[in-house]
């Protein structure tokens, strides 16, 4: 059955969680944020959007990729003043279900070696798509951070792998970390 399913996040930075959509393949619209806003402000701001049951939902930032089951299906974040949070709003129904869903998959052998794409999201129940999904976008948004804090472009890499190597660096107020590409 379809219906919307809300899960907390750690996610609190609208434009690193913009840009981890982004990479995920999903166009993004969201709103303005700005500190202080009364949660009537925060509701009179809020993006409408839905499922493809026609079920509707409030949120900050939508979300939509053209896999999903039909185009006006989204995905959103609602932020949480209180907790200063994104809180993912989802179909799991619609995620299970649909192209991205089945594009998700790893692949496996079958009884004969050949490679088989296992769907991963077809198989799952709602608090599992929600799981790994949640699990996806954390990657995303931690790429998306590093690659912001650390004025790196993600285009200058592609294809290379890079690690970098933390180093304490004692400075006159306390402890800072350096960051170098090793």
């Amino acid at each position: 059955m379809s219906h919307f399913l809300n899960v907390r996040t750690t996610l609190k930075v609208q434009t690193i969680l913009t840009a981890g959509l982004k990479a995920m393949g999903f166009e993004v619209e969201a709103v303005t944020l700005t500190p202080g806003l009364s949660a009537k402000d925060l509701d009179r701001l809020a993006i409408t959007y839905q499922n493809s049951f026609r079920q509707h939902q409030k949120a900050h930032v939508v979300a939509r990729h053209a896999e999903l089951r039909a185009k006006a299906t989204a995905i959103g974040f609602r932020w949480d003043a209180t907790e200063q949070v994104f809180v993912l709003q989802c179909d799991p129904y619609e995620i299970r279900n649909s192209d991205y869903g089945r594009q998700c998959g790893r692949v496996v052998g079958d009884a004969e070696g050949k490679p088989v794409v296992e769907a991963l999201y077809c198989h799952m129940d709602d608090q599992n798509v929600l799981t790994v999904l949640q699990q996806q976008l954390q990657v995303e948004y931690d790429r998306a951070l590093v690659y912001s804090t650390y004025n790196v472009h993600s285009e200058t890499y592609v294809g290379t792998e890079i690690q970098f190597e933390a180093t304490p660096k004692v400075t006159a107020v306390g402890i800072s970390t350096a960051v170098q590409r090793v």
